[in-house]
């Protein structure tokens, strides 16, 4: 049985590739057995867990929640397993103090290692340029969490740790004879018909056909607006309570959502 698993990276156009996913699901469906973070929750929460705590007992939940979703799966079944979900890599750099993705080899090498004789595993990891990726990164932490950081401190703060080949080598080391790792750069894909989902596509050799009556999903979570960014900062550093800041910053987003 073929499992192939998007672990990430966050801001390269995942949210862009699983909303492809979801929307043509009934084609994707006769070629794969498609996942999301939707339909793997413990999963992913194990691993992000994990990248906070590099303990054996995170470790143990993590393989624990593996080994049950690998058992739902029908290993008679043709069709390849795709997962994607960024959340398999752990947190996003900037939560937690984490600075880079040091965790997603050993999550990686605890998946690889706990796979059942008729699995074969192989990882995909999509990046992009540092400039962009930190400006991305930084605008999702403004809006989710309450980082105080403008944007030159968060890029001082992150640069040295914006390597994200340097990751995937490091993923690569750690299952090295266990599975096989697949990357590429989201810069390769801004110009194909079907944007990020692309490389996918090709790895498992969809076919022509059914690939023309895909229909794409680009840019499904967009940057806010600059005054928006500036605005969410000003809130992170008002010292609101963490009920009222997150209400007050919701309602700054859905006035941008209603303005468009």
């Amino acid at each position: 049985m073929r499992v192939v698993l998007h672990a990430g990276f966050h801001k390269t156009g995942t949210t862009s590739l699983q909303q492809t996913m979801r929307q043509n699901r009934r084609v994707l469906s006769k070629y794969w057995r498609l996942f999301t973070r939707a339909g793997t929750e413990p999963l992913c929460e194990a691993a992000r867990a994990f990248s906070i705590r590099r303990e054996p007992l995170e470790e143990a939940l993590l393989t624990h929640e593996w080994a049950l979703f690998l058992a739902t799966l029908d290993p008679e079944d043709p069709r390849p397993v795709v997962l994607s979900s960024e959340d398999l890599s752990g947190h996003m750099p900037g939560r937690h103090g984490l600075t880079r993705y040091d965790a997603a080899a050993p999550i990686m090498r605890s998946l690889a290692h706990a796979l059942p004789d008729h699995v074969t595993l192989e990882i995909c990891f999509s990046h992009r340029a540092p400039d962009g990726w930190i400006a991305s990164c930084w605008a999702q932490n403004i809006r989710a969490s309450a980082l105080v950081q403008d944007l030159a401190a968060y890029r001082a703060t992150m640069a040295p740790f914006t390597n994200l080949p340097n990751d995937i080598a490091a993923v690569r080391a750690a299952v090295a004879g266990r599975a096989i790792v697949h990357d590429w750069a989201i810069e390769t894909t801004k110009d194909a018909p079907l944007g990020p989902i692309t490389p996918l596509l090709d790895l498992t050799t969809f076919p022509a056909k059914p690939r023309a009556r895909l229909i794409p999903v680009m840019a499904a979570n967009p940057r806010l607006s600059d005054a928006t960014l500036a605005e969410l900062l000003r809130l992170n550093r008002s010292g609101l309570p963490k009920a009222a800041l997150k209400a007050a910053k919701s309602a700054v987003i859905d006035a941008e959502k209603g303005n468009k």
